[in-house]
């Protein structure tokens, strides 16, 4: 016989990243100081969030962001656009194109079947 006869599965919860330079006053994550599922990162006015984080059993991934000047931010900042769909083809969570890869350059050289002369 089980003691109690019934339960409650619950998630592990996260805490609220803690010390972000330009965090919101209110507190860095839209979702509050506990977090269930993700932190949707918040800045000060003027300032955007590198990131936002989610909550794996009770472990942010990553654990932290930065607020950077809204100015070198470009685009709006991560917030706007992270929980955003991936877009077809893209490869990327935030829609934004894969970086290029360079093309390798062969070096030039003896072959290995030259070797032998």
């Amino acid at each position: 016989v089980l003691q109690p006869n019934s339960f409650v599965c619950r998630p592990e919860l996260c805490s609220a990243p803690p010390d972000i330079p330009q965090a919101d006053k209110d507190g860095p994550c839209a979702e509050g100081v506990i977090v269930a599922e993700r932190c949707t990162a918040v800045c000060q006015e003027g300032f955007k969030p590198t990131q936002n984080l989610t909550c794996e059993r009770g472990v942010l991934i990553p654990p932290t962001f930065a607020c950077m000047d809204a100015g070198l931010a470009g685009d709006g900042g991560a917030a706007n656009s992270f929980w955003a769909p991936i877009s077809s083809g893209s490869g990327s969570p935030s829609g934004a194109p894969t970086p290029a890869v360079p093309p390798q350059t062969p070096i030039a050289g003896p072959s290995p079947a030259s070797s032998g002369s």
